[in-house]
């Protein structure tokens, strides 16, 4: 590399040493994270209510339980569980992500 090129690269134009793009990711993850957590949540409560829905109808016939019908419910109410919990897996790698950059322009900084 030449000596005019390396002058010409300077720390401030490198794209992980510019403290407003620094910034802007943080941002960016942090937003990010707050509308993945809504969505996973909207999404949980709408299985939820619709789990409720259909089984406060004036038509269903209860029946006795039987070990397909139970396992059936027991799916459903993991499947939804595990949704809520990808999203909150989801908002605090993101929350982690933002925060730590901030944590480490402070460690820079000082």
């Amino acid at each position: 590399m030449s000596k005019n090129a390396k002058d010409s690269l300077k720390l401030e134009d490198m794209p992980l040493h510019n403290e407003n793009k620094l910034l802007s990711i943080s941002s960016w993850a942090n937003t990010i994270s707050w509308a993945a957590l809504s969505v996973y949540v909207i999404a949980f409560l709408g299985r939820v209510a619709t789990a409720f829905q259909g089984a406060f109808q004036e038509n269903v016939v209860v029946q006795e339980p039987s070990f397909f019908s139970v396992s059936i419910q027991f799916n459903f109410w993991l499947n939804s569980l595990f949704l809520l919990i990808t999203g909150i897996t989801y908002f605090l790698i993101l929350q982690a992500v933002s925060q730590g950059i901030l944590i480490l322009m402070d460690i820079e900084e000082g």
